[in-house]
């Protein structure tokens, strides 16, 4: 209902991402297509449930093989996995054709990893190497992303920037679709110093976004949902790079789509309008080159060429 109609999943039960993808090639649900993968790749003392412990070449075999097996678009290793597994890793991925993504920026940089995930995240190292404490990304950061070509996923919202973008957004909570799918609404209220201080710290760490883009890097846009809520969260994220980030919403539109589509090694297929491309487009009431806001207006969405309203997409399942 807010116009997304493709996500990538960077972790996932590795079946219930299969059965999700199937329901969905077969009319069972109406939702996006998914790029989807198994659990995150992790060392021997793991950091979520269900991820496979990776301390042996023997190991990495098997994880591969079961990414072949079913299906997988990408891998996402963890902060847990040694750095010569990691390695090993982004070199049999990269066999398969996957791309490979983290929260690390280095080394998975040498090891010609494809993307990194989050301003700030979690990393093997005890600090962050994309952030200092003060949410501030330097130079170096910049320079090694944008001369590697790696993809770089902000996801501001989940450091503070949801948060920031609604207390200055009411209208953000102004939305039929956050009742209708039983979303709790975007947090307000809160001592009007902090908040001072916190939109400094997105400003801060929204500013990498259009630094890297303005020395030929690649952004793309994402959320680390459900932290956040789906699909308001991304359209809030698009409002947070521009309007604290400051990046124009021309370049937040591509980094959301036709660029995306491309990280995925789908821009053949999507994330334009074309001959030959699949029929996705979302019809919204306003101009967004104008005013990011407008995504939000979203008037009709075309999915694989079935158009749907906004009313027929609020409807609850029958049960």
């Amino acid at each position: 209902s807010y116009g997304v109609t493709t996500v990538r999943t960077p972790s996932a039960d590795p079946y219930e991402m299969v059965e999700v993808r199937e329901s969905r090639a077969v009319g069972r649900r109406i939702e996006p297509r998914t790029f989807g993968t198994g659990s995150t790749v992790d060392g021997s003392r793991i950091y979520y449930a269900g991820a496979p412990a990776l301390t042996s070449h023997g190991q990495v075999d098997l994880a591969m093989a079961q990414a072949e097996d079913l299906s997988f678009d990408l891998l996402k290793t963890y902060v847990r996995l040694s750095d010569p597994v990691q390695r090993r890793v982004i070199d049999d991925a990269h066999a398969l054709g996957l791309p490979v993504t983290s929260h690390e920026l280095y080394p998975g940089v040498a090891y010609g990893a494809d993307g990194v995930e989050h301003v700030k995240g979690t990393s093997r190292r005890g600090y962050s190497p994309k952030v200092s404490d003060l949410n501030r990304s330097y130079q170096d950061v910049v320079g090694l992303l944008a001369a590697s070509g790696m993809t770089m996923t902000p996801t501001v919202g989940i450091y503070g920037g949801y948060a920031v973008v609604s207390q200055d957004d009411a209208s953000l909570s102004e939305d039929r679709r956050l009742e209708a799918f039983a979303m709790r609404p975007p947090p307000r209220g809160g001592d009007a110093s902090d908040l001072t201080v916190r939109r400094r710290l997105v400003r801060d760490m929204a500013s990498l976004a259009r630094r890297i883009v303005e020395q030929g890097g690649t952004v793309v846009v994402g959320t680390d949902s459900p932290i956040n809520p789906s699909g308001i969260s991304l359209v809030a994220e698009m409002q947070i790079l521009v309007e604290y980030g400051g990046m124009t919403p021309l370049d937040v539109l591509r980094a959301t789509t036709s660029i995306s589509a491309q990280a995925m090694g789908y821009g053949h297929a999507l994330g334009t309008v074309a001959a030959g491309r699949l029929a996705d487009l979302v019809v919204i009431g306003a101009d967004p080159l104008t005013d990011i806001r407008a995504v939000r207006d979203v008037r009709y969405v075309v999915s694989d060429g079935r158009v749907y309203t906004l009313d027929e997409l609020l409807q609850r399942p029958v049960r």
